[in-house]
């Protein structure tokens, strides 16, 4: 009986990954294109191939798991030592920003001025720290699980 139960779990949990790997869950750890869009969500440019654009990992995503555990970690452990202690605004937007950034992959046609950005984590941290209606698009694209699935 005991042996059967285990049996039916096991085929269970194989079903249960096979169904992910269908439906693409896995690919929030590979990351999606989007495009960056001004603030009244209208493209850049009308050129395909200069259109800026991040690539993305997903609220699934290990990354994005990880990253958001340890800050909700800092979070609560704050509360812990302070029954009083509550988030500033500057602290809120520091834990939103580093998130986001944490999900930066990659990126294509992002300018400062008139120099072309490397890619990199320094990079991205300044954009988003630079940028609200950026860390906005961004946090709404890595939520949409749809934006991670098989297409």
């Amino acid at each position: 009986m005991l042996f059967e139960a285990i049996r039916l779990n096991l085929m269970q949990g194989l079903i249960m990954i096979n169904l992910l790997e269908e439906i693409g869950i896995g690919s929030a750890n590979q990351g999606e294109k989007m495009e960056i869009l001004n603030t009244n969500g209208k493209s850049l440019t009308d050129i395909e191939e200069d259109k800026p654009f991040l690539v993305l990992l997903g609220k699934d995503s290990d990354e994005f798991r990880s990253v958001e555990g340890e800050l909700q970690f800092k979070l609560v452990s704050a509360r812990i030592e302070d029954d009083d202690y509550r988030e500033t605004a500057k602290e809120t937007t520091e834990r939103v920003n580093t998130l986001m950034t944490s999900c930066v992959v990659g990126w294509g046609n992002i300018w400062n001025e008139d120099m072309l950005l490397d890619f990199n984590p320094e990079n991205a941290r300044y954009l988003f720290d630079n940028s609200p209606s950026l860390v906005d698009q961004a946090n709404v694209f890595i939520g949409k699980r749809e934006n991670f699935l098989k297409k």
